[in-house]
């Protein structure tokens, strides 16, 4: 259904806005969505592209003409959500932070699919109730607080992913496990900052460095498998706190390299 044909619509799920505002807009006999306000709702998320017969409603998603494009999931979505194979982007306003997911606090579940080969930076941010995400095998990168705040327990990573933005997994409360692709060559600063939860994590022989507080406060760690033979440098990567509970196996050739390496020492190091 054209966008512009539901302006006027009671449907709770026709999320589309008055194009004078670009704001939010529900039907007037709607005045709660969850514990929520409308008018808090319609305030504190605003939709930045215009409305017109160039896109198409479907169930209050919004999209191109063509489904080619995502531009908004409603922050009420529940359950889960399997993108279109036709759409190709998930739409990003330039010099914002606004994203189709972010604060889409019910979503359980998202399956993307090959074509998308980037998820954006703050793509699904504080999208609280989603606890599996299923990613293209075609993923080469993962942007800055890509899935921050979520309720993430696992992942699993093409092995295309080389890129994994800053902070991209902070604050991943339910997170216990995680194994990075070959490919990627930095961990960067904050990437599983506040996982309180994780306890195992697997470090490719691609890997050359990790940033400043990577694994802050991640006090449940226990083991870290790590497949490069020449120890990555750790600018202040891990809490202190799992030096002494947390074991690191790392391949046989490289078990004295470790032993005499910053940061790498303070483990108990196996092959």
């Amino acid at each position: 259904t054209a966008v512009n044909e539901l302006i006027t619509t009671s449907d709770i799920r026709t999320s589309v806005g008055l194009a004078s505002s670009y704001k939010i807009a529900y039907g007037s006999n709607v005045t709660n969505i969850g514990n929520n306000k409308v008018g808090s709702l319609i305030s504190s998320f605003a939709i930045s592209f215009p409305i017109n017969n160039s896109l198409i409603e479907d169930s209050g998603v919004i999209y191109s003409a063509d489904k080619s494009i995502l531009y908004y999931v409603p922050v009420f979505y529940e359950g889960g959500f399997e993108l279109p194979e036709s759409v190709s982007t998930l739409y990003h306003k330039e010099s914002t932070t606004y994203t189709p997911f972010k604060k889409c606090a019910y979503i359980e579940s998202i399956t993307l699919h090959d074509n998308i080969t980037e998820i954006g930076d703050r793509e699904f941010e504080e999208c609280k109730s989603l606890v599996s995400v299923s990613l293209g095998e075609e993923t080469a990168s993962i942007g800055i607080r890509a899935f921050a705040q979520t309720g993430l327990e696992s992942i699993d990573l093409p092995a295309t992913v080389t890129t994994i933005g800053n902070a991209a997994f902070s604050y991943c409360n339910k997170l216990r496990q995680i194994e990075l692709p070959e490919g990627v060559t930095v961990i960067e600063p904050f990437t599983f900052e506040r996982c309180v939860n994780l306890t195992d994590i697997t470090l490719p022989a691609s890997l050359e460095s990790i940033g400043s507080s990577a694994f802050a406060n991640d006090n449940a760690l226990r083991n870290i498998r790590c497949m490069a033979t020449n120890p990555p440098s750790v600018e202040n990567g891990f809490p202190e706190a799992v030096y002494g509970t947390c074991s690191l196996s790392v391949p046989a050739e490289a078990v004295d390299n470790y032993k005499t390496a910053d940061i790498w020492k303070n483990f108990t190091i196996t092959e």
